[in-house]
């Protein structure tokens, strides 16, 4: 997971408990965007997803299809990376910063 945050990619998790954008809320960062962000966002079947910004597609998995890491204490975090280019990223509003600097110190 780290790796693709090192990389410039984007990922959700399913828990809300680490302050990490969530696969309920990661496109809800500016209030403005986010009901037209939620009505693109499409079931593909098999816990995929696909929506739509301005700039482009981006898609996530959900439920079984997410990876999971497992934390030095023991819990889990389920995963799923967030694909598009950076431009859709922008549009979504990820701090990619500040997410690796969560996932360094949950997982260090």
């Amino acid at each position: 997971m780290l790796s693709l945050l090192e990389n410039g990619r984007a990922v959700v998790v399913a828990s809300d408990s680490y302050g990490l954008p969530t696969l309920h809320n990661f496109y809800k960062q500016d209030p403005e965007k986010t009901e037209r962000y939620r009505q693109t966002i499409k079931h593909l079947g098999f816990g995929h997803f696909k929506g739509e910004t301005e700039s482009g597609e981006f898609g996530f998995c959900g439920g079984g299809a997410m990876s999971f890491a497992r934390a030095e204490d023991g819990t889990y975090i389920s995963w799923s990376e967030v694909t598009g280019t950076p431009e859709v990223l922008a549009d979504l509003d990820f701090d990619l910063e500040k997410i690796k600097e969560i996932i360094r110190a949950k997982l260090a």
